[in-house]
């Protein structure tokens, strides 16, 4: 199994088949989250989908791999985190030129409501399944093509 039954639920260690004609691998990701064990099952789970992923265990740790050159097509992040939080990694984006246009998706147990995160490409409400999971970010994949 791939992660803590008690942090997600089953469903997260499937993996679904890939369909006929899809193709994932120009899409680059970016997964930030502060617990290693559900950082590594996102990784290990997006990887075996076919995306190219990187990681990172908070948002400033994001925020330097991306000033080091690497530029995900989309980013998957944890909204609560230590030393930087999914919000201030969503304002950082924001204020930079060449990342605003990255979307972000964002997951979290808490009930926030869509008035306290705007630009957000989507909100994965934990827990969540790894269909949820895969059709965000294949849709925010598709837009980054599209743009």
């Amino acid at each position: 199994m791939l992660v803590d039954p008690d942090c997600c639920p089953p469903q997260v260690a499937e993996r679904s088949a890939p369909r006929p004609g899809e193709t994932v691998k120009d899409c680059k990701l970016l997964v930030v989250h502060d617990d290693d064990d559900l950082r590594g099952a996102l990784v290990e789970l997006l990887t075996s989908e076919g995306f190219p992923v990187e990681d990172a265990n908070n948002g400033h740790a994001a925020l330097e791999k991306m000033k080091a050159g690497y530029k995900p097509d989309v980013i998957l992040s944890d909204l609560l985190m230590p030393v930087m939080d999914g919000f201030e990694l969503n304002r950082q984006l924001k204020r930079h030129e060449t990342w605003s246009s990255i979307p972000l998706i964002v997951s979290t147990g808490l009930d926030l409501g869509a008035d306290h995160l705007t630009d957000i490409e989507a909100i994965l409400q934990l827990p969540f399944d790894t269909e949820t999971l895969l059709a965000r970010v294949k849709s925010a994949c598709g837009k980054t093509a599209a743009s």
